[in-house]
């Protein structure tokens, strides 16, 4: 997402009707406020700014997620002038995510919300800053994340993945000569046992 964008308060007078109103204009006077956030599931981490209660506001942004084959990428640039205001920087990068514990046997103790009750920061980065006032601020946040390289089990049987068919041709022909293990027929159980006698 990319913005460039040029804000500046000024307050609004409107006069409704011909009565009351009119004598007494009704004053807007809310000041501007401006929120942007980034999140990666994947990652497990977010990217927050947020401007309140400014006069006035010049920003570019610039901010991106993605994901290459072992890595994740949160990324978030910006160039702002605050007049008069409060802009806020946050940023949470988590281990994982919650996992609910087995009660002990002899606990009374009643789970009603489950993983709701706990507290969703287990953290391995957080961080928060707050300007008041009129600043410049550059910024640049960027979070990168390792995913763990998928390991590839292999079965000593082929029959439990690909079959033969995945084997080259010199090793399924030597594995055919074991009948009924290593060339994929399945197994049928007798309905009455052989028993020598």
């Amino acid at each position: 997402m990319k913005e460039d964008s040029k804000m500046t308060y000024s307050s609004s007078v409107m006069g409704i009707g011909s009565r009351y109103y009119n004598q007494n204009p009704v004053v807007f006077n809310s000041l501007l406020s401006e929120e942007d956030w980034i999140m990666n599931r994947n990652g497990l981490n977010s990217l927050h700014h947020l401007v309140d209660r400014a006069h006035g506001l010049n920003k570019v942004l610039d901010a991106q997620s993605n994901a290459g084959d072992y890595t994740i990428n949160t990324t978030m640039s910006i160039e702002e002038d605050l007049i008069d205001g409060r802009a806020h920087f946050g940023v949470l990068q988590l281990q994982g995510i919650p996992v609910d514990e087995e009660p002990e046997e002899d606990s009374k103790e009643v789970q009603i919300l489950g993983l709701a009750m706990k507290a969703w920061k287990k953290p391995l980065i957080e961080l928060d800053e707050d300007y008041v006032g009129n600043f410049h601020i550059k910024k640049n946040m960027n979070l990168t994340t390792y995913a763990k390289e998928k390991e590839k089990e292999d079965s000593w049987l082929p029959c439990c993945f690909g079959g033969f068919s995945d084997m080259n041709y010199a090793d399924a022909k030597v594995f055919k000569s074991a009948g009924g293990v290593f060339d994929c027929t399945c197994f049928i159980v007798p309905a009455k046992a052989h028993l020598p006698g």
